[in-house]
């Protein structure tokens, strides 16, 4: 009996050094991992071994917050305007529908249209807060239009439409048939019949049909011919010369009356013309009275240069300096004139916990658009420009499990 127990352990002994599990420990099963957005494996410890390899029996679970890395979601948040089902709604989405601010503006050219946009509250997607530290401007949209003959135009109280009445091309109100035009050339005195002679007054009216100038009748004791009284002698008097009488061309007055300021034409390096008013001979009586008044020519008051142009808006024309040079007859723009700073750059990593937002719109300068940023803390760190840790399942701001920056347009 002791030699068949010797035996058995013996061939046990055999059989146990030719077995390849027999110092095999199957309890370091490998890591968890996420299946998907939605699901979580894991493996089983401890395994079976076959043949000197482990097997660990893999266990798939459903994350109801999603899976990340190698473990399931916890609940983001409870409750908040940027809180959804236990997760922090996308960054740049609305949160709160009262508007912050709304600016107007318009488009170009004849017909232009009233446009709008509005700048409110969205989500940071990294909290529940709705505060104005991620503020977003909406699209622009069109509030009216402004008609073929109007321009939109943008003023103190915001865009308005003005209408051309002359009609409107090329973006611009089109000029009345009177615009530039002087009516100081009237017809020479006519008889009105054989005692009365018409003598036309300067300046005259300008209208669509060109220059009309009033008549003033004078009677002719001793009748009217070519254009002229008859027999109108005289002893004295400053339209008095050698006892006839001067004609209605004579000036009989050293001092203007009167003077008036104009513009030569529209354009860059216009001059700021004047005319003066004097007292002419009546040509039927010897007093320098102001029976005839008449205009003189117009001379050059100043010459505006050619970074200037002549302007009617004041209370008398007069030349602008344009700062940034002068053309088509008004003042060039500066750089910021029409800039819309509303392209910010994508949001980046500061340092390894915080992440730089820009906000929109930036400020205008003379190099270009400036964006303020707004540091976020990441508690799970910043990588890439974007938060970690703060995934979504879908959505139009959510790509393949990660929030889309700021800088995305979702609509």
């Amino acid at each position: 009996m002791r030699c068949f127990m010797w035996i058995l352990v013996f061939l046990s002994s055999i059989f146990a050094a030719c077995d390849p599990c027999s110092d095999v420990n199957c309890d370091n099963p490998p890591s968890d991992e996420c299946v998907d957005d939605e699901q979580l494996a894991e493996y089983l410890s401890p395994g079976s071994c076959s043949e000197g390899t482990c097997n660990y029996e893999r266990r798939v679970s459903s994350c109801e917050y999603g899976c990340s890395g190698s473990a399931c979601n916890e609940a983001q948040c409870v409750t908040g305007s940027c809180c959804d089902q236990d997760r922090y709604l996308p960054q740049g989405k609305r949160c709160d529908d009262t508007p912050i601010a709304e600016v107007g503006s318009c488009s170009d050219g004849c017909g232009g249209k009233i446009l709008s946009r509005t700048q409110y509250k969205t989500c940071s997607g990294t909290s529940t807060d709705c505060t104005e530290s991620n503020l977003q401007w909406e699209d622009w949209v069109e509030l009216s239009s402004c008609g073929d003959d109007a321009l939109c135009e943008l003023g103190d109280s915001g865009p308005g439409c003005v209408t051309c009445e002359f009609g409107c091309g090329n973006g611009a109100c089109l000029p009345s048939e009177c615009e530039g035009v002087v009516c100081d050339d009237p017809p020479p005195s006519t008889c009105q019949d054989a005692n009365t002679l018409l003598v036309y007054e300067s300046p005259g009216n300008c209208t669509t049909e060109g220059c009309v100038y009033q008549s003033q009748p004078q009677t002719c004791p001793e009748g009217c011919v070519d254009g002229a009284c008859q027999g109108a002698s005289c002893v004295s008097g400053p339209c008095c010369d050698n006892g006839a009488l001067l004609g209605p061309e004579t000036k009989c007055q050293a001092d203007s009356l009167a003077y008036e300021l104009g513009c030569n034409d529209s354009n860059c390096g216009a001059q700021v013309l004047r005319r003066d008013q004097y007292r002419y001979c009546s040509g039927v009586g010897a007093e320098c009275d102001d029976s005839n008044l008449k205009w003189d020519d117009w001379q050059t008051e100043t010459d505006c240069g050619p970074e200037s142009f002549c302007s009617t808006e004041g209370a008398e024309p007069s030349c602008v300096f344009c700062e940034f040079g002068c053309g088509n007859g008004a003042c060039l723009p500066s750089e910021c004139e029409g800039v819309v700073c509303d392209d910010p750059p994508p949001s980046t990593c500061q340092d390894a916990d915080t992440l730089l937002v820009y906000n929109s719109p930036g400020n205008c300068t003379k190099d270009g658009c400036v964006y303020q940023s707004l540091p976020q803390t990441c508690p799970e760190g910043c990588v890439d420009g974007a938060c970690q840790g703060a995934a979504c399942v879908s959505g139009p701001c959510c790509d393949n499990g990660a929030l889309l920056g700021p800088e995305t347009k979702c609509q």
